[in-house]
């Protein structure tokens, strides 16, 4: 996330928040590489939106970033 808010207030001047919800004790099996650039575009995707409908000089909401398990089958 971190990498991501960076990215966005080099471009705008400024990033919303990040929120996580959820578990974050998940264990599973997934390449951590690919989990890292999956997650690191969905956020920096969702920054730069909130920060170009925004504006840097509004005040802009929260992204709101929810984890949760997989129902069983």
């Amino acid at each position: 996330m971190e990498d991501a808010k960076y990215l966005c207030e080099r471009a705008h001047g400024d990033s919303p928040e990040v929120v996580l919800h959820g578990r974050s004790d998940l264990v599973f099996t997934y390449i951590p590489a690919h989990l890292y650039y999956c997650m690191f575009e969905l956020i920096k995707n969702s920054l730069r939106a909130v920060a170009e409908h925004h504006g840097v000089h509004n005040a802009m909401p929260p992204i709101k970033v929810s984890v949760a398990p997989a129902p069983e089958p």
